[in-house]
């Protein structure tokens, strides 16, 4: 059995450009579409100017969930905490979920680690552009934009068609945004979670514990689903984002200037800009345009001690979190007692 804190490492080959796989990045100042460019984009992505280091797309939650618990992903970024659609040859994408994770390299292959005692972990083989972690569960689009989904068994009846995004939500349930931007979801549905606002397009979406949440078009964010007991889905409608993640019993996304706006029973934020948010069930990381990851929150396993290093990507699980080095290196820390936070 592996201990119940760790820093694990490991290469992603041939590392060409970074975006948020489970998490939510922004393009260091400009909005993204989903599975679009960067800059100031709708549903699809409008072309921009791509930020700093070529980050594309809007990623959603990287956090992480499980029976107990939902993390974020944890999107803004990578459930944050993976990725902005439209994936490609060039991008990587990283997710955690509940007890495993995973990161897609540069060619388009998927590698997870961890726990897979429903083949969460056992990737199918195939090349795909982005990829998400759940509870028990993992969703990936392919290069024909297929959605792929291995694990429980609620991956079973997929819907069919092309989605530019994929986020996987930690009550055995996940949604996605088609190419004209339509929000679809789909898997258990306890509390609401696949009943999205009718005819709703959205750019960016999260699935947490019991609640899920989008950025409509015109930036506003929406929620759905969850008991609300402690706010999560009371989303302002005077703020405008750029990028949104979910935690347990919280949202948070990024504002157009860069600024982390929660609601729910969220921890407190740091000041400043980011230009990538992530969260875990009780924590989020955010990744600053300097490229150094800061970590808040409940940190019993260390999931909030960031490395001092420059990250590209970064993706919060349920209590541990990974990031992706400028060197092109796989870094996690916090929970690992699945070997979530030991990549192979």
């Amino acid at each position: 059995m592996r201990g119940l804190s760790g820093l694990g490492t490991v290469a992603v080959a041939a590392l060409v450009c970074a975006c948020a796989g489970d998490s939510t990045a922004t393009s260091d100042g400009g909005m993204a579409g989903a599975g679009g460019a960067a800059g100031t984009a709708g549903a699809g992505g409008a072309a921009g100017t791509a930020g700093a280091g070529g980050i594309g797309g809007i990623g959603g939650d990287a956090g992480s969930g499980g029976e107990a618990g939902a993390g974020g992903h944890a999107g803004a970024g990578g459930e944050a905490g993976g990725g902005g659609g439209g994936g490609g040859a060039n991008e990587v994408f990283l997710s955690a979920g509940l007890w495993h994770s995973c990161v897609m390299g540069a060619s388009g292959t998927v590698s997870c680690w961890g726990d897979t005692i429903y083949g969460q972990s056992m990737v199918p083989a195939g090349e795909y552009t982005q990829v998400s972690c759940g509870n028990l569960h993992t969703c990936a689009i392919d290069v024909d934009d297929t959605v792929v989904c291995w694990g429980s068994y609620f991956t079973a009846n997929l819907p069919e068609g092309a989605f530019d995004l994929v986020r996987c939500g930690y009550n055995y349930n996940t949604c996605g945004i088609r190419s004209d931007g339509a929000v679809e979801c789909w898997g258990r549905d306890n509390f609401g979670e696949l009943h999205p606002p009718t005819d709703l397009k959205a750019m960016d979406i999260d699935v947490g514990f019991r609640h899920s949440c989008a950025i409509k078009l015109d930036g506003l964010p929406v929620c759905w689903g969850g008991s609300n007991w402690d706010g999560e889905r009371s989303a302002p409608d005077d703020v405008r984002l750029d990028a949104i993640t979910l935690g347990g019993a919280f949202s948070c996304g990024l504002d157009l200037e860069g600024a982390v706006v929660c609601w729910g029973n969220a921890p407190a934020p740091p000041t400043g800009a980011f230009v990538q948010l992530s969260a875990g069930y009780s924590h989020v990381c955010g990744r600053r345009a300097d490229q150094t990851v800061q970590c808040w929150g409940a940190n019993p396993f260390g999931q909030t001690d960031a490395p001092e290093a420059e990250f590209v990507d970064v993706a919060a699980g349920y209590n541990h979190t990974c990031g992706v080095t400028t060197g092109g290196t796989v870094e996690c820390w916090g929970y690992d007692e699945y070997g979530q936070a030991t990549p192979p």
